[in-house]
């Protein structure tokens, strides 16, 4: 996500939050590292 604005950032983030593929949090970002492993490979069919 380099070259983007923090509101794109966000937007994507929450995004991921209600997906569960990420936890928000202040100062920390638990990650569900299966579930980036299956957007990725989602990305890539």
């Amino acid at each position: 996500m380099t070259g983007t604005t923090p509101h794109a950032v966000s937007r994507i983030l929450s995004a991921w939050e209600v997906k569960g593929f990420v936890e928000g949090g202040r100062q920390k970002l638990p990650l569900n590292v299966a579930g980036l492993a299956a957007l990725a490979g989602e990305a890539e069919k």
